[in-house]
């Protein structure tokens, strides 16, 4: 299946290809403000969602949909995949901007934060349940891919 990409405009986003496809959501971008993230015991807290997320991964290795999502229960202590929502809130456009990395995400929080392929989120597409929803950090968009395909995972609780 063809990547779909989405652009987000303020408070909706809409896709290119998709005909009048509009999905609404809320701008989940954010500039991490100093504080924004408390960090701990390889994790990292987001102060603002109360999300503590994996601060590192598991060195650049990609998952399926399946490998991922039993990668991160397999942590136990109510670790899991995040959903899309949840994962577009580690967006950082400001850290993009003003440090002039790859990834748009704060990389001091959040280290090795790899944009060769996406991150898998637990959301699934509701209208094929063989694709799920991923993010690209080199952008901070959201896309459609094949869950036998492999991405990086990063889990959160």
């Amino acid at each position: 299946m063809q990547s779909m990409k989405f652009k987000f405009i303020t408070k909706l986003f809409v896709t290119a290809g998709l005909g009048s496809l509009i999905l609404h959501a809320p701008d989940l971008r954010a500039e991490a403000p100093l504080g924004h993230y408390t960090e701990a015991n390889a994790t990292v807290r987001d102060t603002r969602t109360g999300l503590i997320w994996q601060q590192t991964t598991t060195g650049g290795l990609t998952y399926t949909w399946d490998a991922a999502n039993s990668l991160c229960s397999g942590l136990g202590s109510g670790w899991r995949l995040p959903t899309a929502k949840e994962l577009l809130t580690l967006v950082d456009v400001q850290a993009y901007r003003a440090e002039a990395t790859t990834a748009m995400i704060d990389t001091a929080a959040f280290p090795a934060t790899w944009v060769d392929v996406g991150w898998w989120s637990s959301t699934p597409l509701v209208t094929a349940n063989s694709e799920a929803w991923a993010l690209d950090f080199s952008d901070g968009e959201l896309y459609v891919s094949d869950k036998a395909g492999e991405l990086h995972a990063r889990c959160v609780r």
